[in-house]
């Protein structure tokens, strides 16, 4: 077992083997097995996103989810392998602050939003949801969300408490397209009603 002296741990989490997750802010994440006497540290090199973690999930399969300063992991305990979810794959951003899951999916609070992640035949699927979609605040704070059996989410945003009645839906309204213009080869087209070839 290390020196804790010179660590910064700020949260703690049981795996399903009874593995103690712990948050090394600058060093990774150490995974201390007791029984075993021995401890393992996940880092960047390994494949996290970041060596600064602020939180983590145990999910309903036994999956760990780590929250960094860079974006969020899935280590998958069972096949041995980390997903990455950065803003690329969908987040509102790269900084996670509370992990959190309800029915599957994973609710993300990080410093501009929420993102929920919801598992489809195709991997993930990442919804956000700013002060566009009706969050009066959006910075979460660290390791401050609830998220009730009844759907309810609370979470500490900003100085003030945040609470979701319903879980989100994702909006499946669609704009309509209008072109109003076309180019070819710089040259500005016109639109009418007469045939295209005459």
């Amino acid at each position: 077992i290390p020196d804790f002296a010179s660590f910064y741990m700020n949260t703690f989490k049981l795996d399903n083997s009874g593995q103690l997750w712990v948050s090394n802010l600058g060093g990774g994440v150490l995974v201390i097995d007791a029984k075993r006497e021995t401890m393992r540290r996940l880092n960047m090199e390994h494949g996290l996103t970041s060596n600064e973690s602020s939180c983590f999930l145990k999910d309903k399969k036994g999956n760990m989810w780590v929250g960094g300063k860079k974006g969020l992991d899935m280590v998958d305990l069972e096949k041995n392998t980390i997903t990455s979810f950065t803003p690329r794959e969908g987040l509102a951003a790269e900084d996670i602050y509370t992990i959190d899951e309800l029915n599957g999916s994973i609710y993300v609070g990080t410093s501009k939003g929420l993102t929920l992640l919801s598992p489809s035949s195709k991997g993930w699927m990442a919804a956000s949801y700013g002060k566009e979609q009706g969050l009066g605040a959006v910075d979460f704070a660290e390791n401050s969300s609830l998220l009730h059996s009844n759907g309810q989410y609370w979470a500490g945003v900003e100085e003030q408490v945040l609470l979701i009645m319903d879980p989100p839906k994702p909006d499946t309204l669609a704009a309509p397209t209008f072109i109003t213009g076309m180019s070819i080869m710089d040259k500005q087209q016109g639109f009418s009603n007469a045939p295209i070839i005459e």
